[in-house]
């Protein structure tokens, strides 16, 4: 598959992992902004469905951990989310929001449930935006149903089954085609080591650049730069900044 718009870039990319959540804020326009004030070009976020069909910007399936408010975000409507705080603080935003305030920054989003794939296909149309997306899932079926919509318009994350696919493919050293453009992947997939050389390599060869989350520690974003890898995913924006100005990435 042919290099998307979304990838082209002469070297490695920074991902903010929620706009960078050590900062003690996750999801949150003020998390989005210290990144994207720091330098970042792309963030990285979630997105689930309210009861009354609106895109918002939330990782848990439930309110409990960030919020004073238990339950489902999907059970709850625009109304009710608004008068939700994050850390007792901190707005829910809208995946519009990000979009609106931030034109020019490139986005992964991480659609984590089936029910808002419709209303992020027409999200998608509305805005038109495909050059600064990416969609990365744990579900195959979301990303094929988002590839069968849209097609190569679309850039799209290897799901889990296709990294495994490909791990299996490395170590025979057989091509492959698959639909994504590209693999974000952890370290490790179900115990099995995925990130070495030869992986990193193979799936180069195979036109699929790749980019690793979510990584922490300095040493190790150094070490998977080393490597050849082409995109860090973190949470320690601070620590990724300086290991990529390090390098002269920045």
């Amino acid at each position: 598959m042919l290099f998307h718009k979304y990838l082209k870039n002469k070297t490695p990319v920074a991902i903010a992992h929620r706009g960078g959540s050590n900062s003690g804020i996750e999801n949150t326009m003020e998390a989005f902004e210290n990144a994207i004030n720091k330098g970042f070009k792309i963030i990285e976020t979630d997105i689930q469905i309210t009861k009354d069909k609106k895109l918002v910007v939330f990782h848990d399936l439930t309110l409990d951990r960030l919020t004073n408010t238990k339950g489902l975000v999907k059970d709850k409507t625009w109304n009710e989310l608004k008068k939700i705080k994050i850390l007792g603080k901190y707005s829910i935003p809208l995946l519009s929001d990000i979009f609106d305030k931030w034109p020019k920054i490139k986005i992964n989003i991480d659609p984590k449930n089936d029910e808002c794939i419709d209303y992020l296909i027409s999200f998608l149309r509305e805005y038109n935006c495909f050059e600064k997306i990416c969609i990365g899932s744990f579900s195959g079926k979301r990303l094929q149903r988002l590839r069968k919509e849209f097609g190569p318009k679309l850039c799209t994350s290897a799901g889990p089954l296709e990294v495994l696919k490909l791990k299996l493919f490395s170590l025979i050293n057989l091509s492959i085609s698959i639909d994504a453009n590209c693999v974000q992947a952890p370290l490790k997939y179900y115990g099995i080591n995925i990130i070495n050389k030869n992986f990193i390599k193979f799936c180069q060869s195979q036109n699929l650049m790749v980019h690793v989350w979510t990584i922490n520690d300095i040493l190790e974003i150094e070490r998977l730069l080393d490597l050849g890898v082409n995109g860090i995913i973190s949470d320690n924006i601070e620590g990724l900044k300086k290991i990529f100005k390090k390098k002269n990435y920045w």
